[in-house]
């Protein structure tokens, strides 16, 4: 395996446990509105990587001006639907919701870059979806809930979100990217949020918030930078082990427990994910470094 796989391996399962703590502390707000908790969530996130943005001596000059506010869309789409179902469900099985967007992506570059979809990567999207619907366990009566299908309807918006990603990375550096996203999103969010009825973030709510912030920044930094390296099918398949990260804290915090039907799910969640790094053909050439 060549060093820029291993390099976008190490990312994206970096990204999955930064965005399972993001989730953790998105859980512990509970008592704040979603739309409350995104925009300081931006806010704090904007804050960390303006330092990061003037090093690296860019300038907000864009060859890609559309593309930046249609990702910022669908990323602010995708992250409202997370964190809702955040709140209204078990973490572990919002998260799982969330990590159905690898079964969207290649039908998502299909039909908006023509990129063919080859048969180990169907395969490898297929095995881990049959794992998160082996988790979720849907005959207990989980599918009854709204959450659900907002939690289903973000993991779409999310998908859109990883294709506009790879495509901006073709001339935008990561720093310039994760800023229009946040930039964006803090208008996306302010209205909502003061035209919502939830009390402001009081005491130690603001501490989970600047954690959210933190983990926010970390995993769209390390998701962008794996998309610079590694194909996005591959990146969205090692994001199921965001699913294991969030299983684990679930079990150690709240006490929900793993059972071995759905520890059976978590394996061919993983399995899904080692079938598509072990995909050598390059689906199609974008970025600096073609994915191989």
């Amino acid at each position: 395996m060549e060093d820029h796989h291993i390099k976008g391996s190490i990312f994206s399962i970096l990204a999955a446990l930064s965005t399972a703590l993001m989730a953790t502390f998105v859980k512990f707000a509970v008592g704040s509105s979603v739309f409350t908790l995104l925009f300081f969530r931006n806010i704090i996130s904007l804050f960390l990587i303006l330092p990061l943005f003037f090093r690296s001596g860019l300038s907000l000059k864009t060859r890609k001006p559309l593309l930046h506010f249609f990702r910022a869309i669908m990323g602010f789409s995708g992250i409202c639907c997370y964190f809702y179902s955040v709140q209204h469900l078990q973490l572990t099985q919002a998260m799982l919701l969330s990590n159905t967007l690898p079964l969207y992506i290649p039908f998502v570059a299909y039909f908006w870059l023509k990129t063919p979809i080859t048969k180990t990567r169907l395969l490898s999207v297929f095995i881990g979806f049959i794992g998160v619907v082996m988790l979720l366990q849907p005959g207990y009566g989980l599918f009854k809930t709204a959450a659900i299908f907002v939690g289903l309807f973000g993991a779409i918006c999310t998908a859109v979100s990883f294709v506009s990603v790879k495509q901006l990375i073709r001339t935008e550096k990561a720093e310039r990217i994760l800023f229009y996203y946040f930039a964006y999103s803090i208008v996306f969010s302010v209205f909502p949020m003061l035209l919502s009825a939830s009390p402001q973030p009081s005491g130690v709510t603001w501490i989970y918030i600047a954690f959210i912030g933190i983990f926010a920044v970390l995993y769209q930094f390390l998701f962008t930078q794996a998309n610079a390296v590694l194909a996005a099918t591959k990146v969205a398949a090692l994001r199921y082990m965001a699913v294991i990260f969030g299983a684990l804290i679930d079990w150690i915090v709240w006490g929900h427990q793993l059972y071995p039907f759905e520890a059976f799910g978590g394996v061919l969640i993983i399995i899904g994910g080692l079938l598509a790094l072990l995909d050598r053909k390059i689906p199609l050439r974008l970025g600096k470094r073609p994915p191989k």
